[in-house]
């Protein structure tokens, strides 16, 4: 059961991050890692167990793809984190499709009282 429950969730993580995902530049992590070496072999390059790169400020809530916006996080954390940030970034882009709705609508009424105004002004 436990393992089936921890599969559910890796597809579940899974999907939210392929429907998340924002183009990196390769070149900043470079950047990072070579001024903030792995935690835990202490190298610049190659594979780092236990550890990502992360974006303090998530790419979709407008963060930027520079080393100052980068830190070392656990593959745990990193897991939990990207699944709150997707949600939080989620929210927002309703919020302003809603908006954006909401203003389209108020401008389309403005239009349909103008017209209806002046055909009674024209009769």
């Amino acid at each position: 059961m436990k393992a089936l429950l921890l599969l559910a969730f890796g597809i579940v993580i899974t999907s939210v991050d392929a429907t998340a995902r924002t183009d990196r530049d390769r070149t900043q992590v470079r950047a990072f890692r070579a001024e903030n070496p792995c935690p835990a072999t202490g190298r610049t390059r190659g594979a780092c167990p236990g550890w990502h790169v992360d974006h303090v400020i998530a790419l979709c809530a407008g963060g930027a793809d520079r080393p100052s916006n980068m830190q070392w996080i656990t593959r745990e954390d990193h897991r939990f984190k990207t699944l709150v940030d997707v949600r939080e970034c989620r929210k927002t882009r309703r919020k302003e499709t809603n908006d954006a709705s909401r203003t389209r609508s108020a401008a389309t009424q403005d239009e349909e009282s103008r017209a209806a105004d002046s055909h009674y002004v024209a009769c």
